[in-house]
């Protein structure tokens, strides 16, 4: 069974932060252009437009697909915490529909982010994604300012960080 509808507005990047330097997105809206120190402030893809008010199918088999440039997620959460470069290798062996699974990158993962929720609340949609606590989550972003640190996204407050890749964290991936 599907189920799509609309979600509070997240914000998978700080539109005001643009370092300087601006690309024009789709519709011609200014976007950031990626920083290397600071990938939360990237771009999702070049259709980025669609991920400031996503909708959410969830089909009912493990995944949901997202309107924010076609992202398709694994619903629930892995099932247990990893480090840095054990996530990476969970992914990349997830059994879920399809092929090609990944870690997210850390502006895909803040795509998920609901911004305004309860702070004590994960603040991501619950209907589409059942169960997710408050808590990081890794992406595949390397943190570029620190060596052996990659960035995460905190689902209590949906800001993002870097961690180092031996500390654990949850893990949710895309295709």
């Amino acid at each position: 069974m599907s189920d799509t509808r609309p979600i509070a507005t997240p914000l998978p990047f700080d539109a005001g932060a643009t370092g300087g330097m601006s690309a024009t997105a789709s519709g011609g809206a200014q976007a950031p252009v990626c920083d290397a120190t600071m990938p939360d402030k990237c771009q999702v893809c070049a259709v980025d437009a669609t991920c400031m008010a996503p909708t959410y199918t969830v089909h009912g088999d493990g995944t949901v697909t997202s309107s924010c440039c076609g992202l398709v997620w694994q619903q629930t959460v892995a099932p247990t915490r990893y480090s840095g470069e054990e996530a990476n290798a969970y992914c990349m062996a997830l059994a879920l529909v399809g092929t090609g699974w990944r870690l997210p990158t850390v502006a895909e993962l803040r795509s998920l982010v609901i911004i305004g929720q309860t702070p004590k609340a994960p603040t991501i949609d619950r209907v589409a994604f059942p169960d997710t606590p408050s808590d990081g989550f890794w992406t595949a972003s390397s943190d570029v300012t620190s060596a052996g640190y990659k960035w995460y996204v905190s689902f209590l407050g949906g800001f993002a960080d870097g961690n180092g890749i031996s500390s654990s964290n949850l893990v949710r991936c895309v295709r």
